[in-house]
């Protein structure tokens, strides 16, 4: 995935897996947020851009960043 952080140049964005985000460590990074209400918009791997929720499950959204995982993520 790939974010950017108010209008700043985007960034690639990946979680290791079993990663756990630490409280107050991140920060109000933890989640997906732009200046859009409720989330913002990522770029996949496949050069796809979804909209994602700011609210978006956090295993979800580890997966989400996951290379050649083998898994099936379903609808987010």
């Amino acid at each position: 995935m790939g974010y950017g952080i108010n209008n700043f140049t985007c960034c690639t964005w990946r979680s290791p897996p079993n990663a756990q985000f630490l409280i107050g460590r991140n920060g109000e990074h933890s989640s997906p947020g732009s200046l859009h209400d409720g989330g913002c918009h990522v770029l996949m791997g496949d050069g796809a851009v979804r909209f994602v929720s700011q609210n978006i499950d956090s295993s979800t959204r580890t997966r989400l960043a996951a290379i050649s995982d083998g898994q099936t993520l379903g609808e987010f």
